[in-house]
């Protein structure tokens, strides 16, 4: 669990870091923010940078009301479920001509899956004949 934690944190920190222009999904995000952003008509050079967890518990908090404030189906939606098993793949970016779409390596996929199918049965035999 910490791995992930650290793993989703960790994201966040680099997307905050290599991203300091603005761009067409700075709109919902708030105005101390944007005066961070190079190119946002409000920047400012001179302006402290906001911290990290303040721009992460904000940025997380606005992606949980936007999804709480969708309320119609769409052709493009996918189950959680199907993301892994390349089912459908997830929409990234579109833009200028291009589109990118993340798909999982099923490669990678199969041998996680493994991983955790051999873990999950060799937990009863782990804990019967410990020590």
């Amino acid at each position: 669990g910490l791995v992930a934690v650290a793993l989703y944190v960790g994201v966040f920190y680099l997307h905050f870091r290599m991203l300091p222009k603005t761009g067409p999904g700075t709109d919902f995000m708030r105005d101390s923010f944007k005066t961070q952003l190079i190119g946002h008509p409000t920047y400012d050079p001179n302006r402290k940078r906001d911290s990290f967890w303040s721009s992460f518990s904000y940025l997380n908090g606005e992606m949980f009301r936007a999804n709480k404030r969708i309320t119609q189906r769409h052709p493009f939606e996918s189950k959680w479920y199907q993301w892994p098993v390349n089912r459908r793949s997830m929409p990234y970016h579109t833009g200028r001509g291009a589109q990118i779409n993340l798909t999982s390596n099923n490669v990678i996929t199969i041998a996680i899956l493994i991983a955790v199918l051999t873990t999950l049965l060799s937990l009863p035999f782990l804990i019967r004949y410990r020590h």
